[in-house]
């Protein structure tokens, strides 16, 4: 059928966005917030509020994406009657603010959002017994099983909705997101079992390792023990006068406190991280990893992470080790004179 199926190729489709962003417009438009698919389709486990009909989840292995687009620009020309309404009449959007209203742009992105599967974000508007926490006037800290991270992850969602978890495990911060903050139902319903997923949008990972070295030379391998086996000692949290989290550890006699606060971009909001070092002895070849990944450039505005995220740190090193690229940071700490690393992240 494939082979005998007339087939028009669809132009590749390119994005000033980044992909974060481009997938949080798709989880918009098919929410109910803008195009409301979920009430017609199921997604995944959810049930569609409406009709059941085909799950979105699994759309991008049946269809082809050429058909999707030419599909969802004119369904009456396909299926004439059909209940799929069109959102894209004679090309143009019936949400132009997303996207900058660019149909072809709109249509791929709920096509790259899709092809997660059912690891795609939930859309808005399908889970209706949440329980969500809203950070509105001061910060919420929410100490709990989050997914990604230890059974020691400390959520801290800002009222400028960009949002961090802090892994007590590790001593590091492990995951950065925009939007809504989290749902607690899943733990605060009955027995509370599992792990929860950040709710809003632009979920980005950060290594999940001990975040200091002592190296020798700048390029030695950086080590890939744990945190705790490697005598990490957690210190608690203490609250500033804006009620965030400054998290405090020790590490062979350095004492670290960390504290990162939402402050507003040019667009979005972005979050500055601060870290002070102190230690009764001197260091001179100690570094503090930032980020490891596949992906990292040096651009006039900062380092650029895999596309995505750009951390500004005038005192960052780029380096490859062991097939990744790393963003680190040297440390040099005098006796008395505490050091202070300072860097923003943007994304």
């Amino acid at each position: 059928l494939a082979k005998h199926d007339v087939a028009e190729e669809v132009a590749e489709v390119e994005f000033t966005d980044p992909p974060h962003r481009v997938k949080a417009s798709a989880r918009l438009m098919v929410g109910d917030q803008a195009l409301s698919c979920i009430k017609c389709h199921t997604f995944d486990k959810h049930r569609a509020i409406g009709i059941q009909s085909l799950d979105m989840t699994t759309l991008t292995k049946r269809l082809r994406r050429d058909w999707f687009h030419r599909y969802l620009l004119d369904p009456q020309t396909y299926r004439p009657g059909t209940r799929m309404p069109a959102a894209w009449p004679r090309g143009r959007s019936v949400v132009p603010k997303i996207l900058h209203g660019d149909s072809s742009q709109q249509i791929e992105a709920i096509w790259q959002y899709l092809a997660a599967g059912n690891k795609a974000r939930i859309p808005s508007g399908l889970v209706t017994k949440a329980i969500e926490l809203k950070p509105e006037s001061k910060p919420i800290i929410y100490r709990n099983f989050i997914q990604g991270l230890s059974a020691r992850g400390i959520a801290v969602g800002t009222p400028l909705k960009a949002h961090y978890a802090w892994d007590a495990e590790q001593m590091n911060v492990r995951l950065i997101w925009q939007g809504e903050f989290i749902d607690a139902a899943k733990h605060w319903v009955g027995r509370g079992p599992g792990y929860q997923t950040p709710l809003g949008d632009g979920l980005i990972e950060f290594p999940n390792a001990a975040p200091l070295a002592l190296l020798e030379k700048p390029d030695e391998k950086w080590p890939v023990e744990s945190a705790r086996s490697a005598g990490y000692r957690f210190r608690g949290y203490q609250l500033n006068a804006a009620r965030l989290p400054a998290f405090r550890y020790e590490w062979k006699g350095i004492q670290v406190t960390d504290l990162i606060e939402a402050q507003q971009g040019d667009q979005y909001p972005v979050l500055q991280r601060t870290l002070k070092f102190e230690s009764e002895a001197p260091q001179t070849n100690l570094y503090l990893r930032i980020a490891a990944t596949g992906s990292i450039s040096k651009t006039d505005k900062g380092f650029l992470i895999d596309d995505s995220v750009l951390i500004q740190c005038d005192e960052c090193r780029l380096r490859e080790s062991e097939g990744k690229q790393e963003l680190i940071v040297p440390v040099m700490i005098a006796p008395g004179q505490p050091a202070t690393i300072t860097y923003r992240i943007v994304w």
